[in-house]
């Protein structure tokens, strides 16, 4: 684990990746983040931290959000939004797999049921 100490925050890095969260600035996480544990990853992430996370820029997954492929944020109050990472694996299991066709199966389409 790296750790620097720069005023006013403290950037920590978790097995040499920055850890994901609110507070990130350049991908590194700030003071508030540092709070929890270093093997308890955030539940909720910035909407950068969201599109990282899901492996596209923040604009493709904002045209994902209003798709319907990824999920809305939660509301935190004022104007401060988060995803859930919960919410974020159930959307990612959703997508589709390439060359993945599985309306083609055909396999049951022969037997006569007797």
């Amino acid at each position: 684990m790296f750790v620097r100490s720069a005023a006013p925050s403290d950037y920590r890095l978790y097995n040499g990746r920055p850890l994901i969260g609110f507070g990130c600035v350049g991908g590194v996480v700030m003071v508030r983040q540092t709070a929890l544990p270093p093997m308890l990853a955030p539940r909720l992430v910035s909407r950068e931290a969201a599109a990282a996370y899901v492996c596209v820029s923040p604009n493709t997954f904002d045209e994902m959000i209003e798709d319907g492929r990824m999920p809305r944020p939660k509301v935190l109050g004022g104007k401060r939004r988060a995803w859930d990472v919960r919410a974020l694996d159930a959307a990612i299991d959703r997508l589709p797999i390439q060359d993945d066709d599985a309306t083609a199966d055909e396999t049951w389409d022969n037997i006569d049921a007797t």
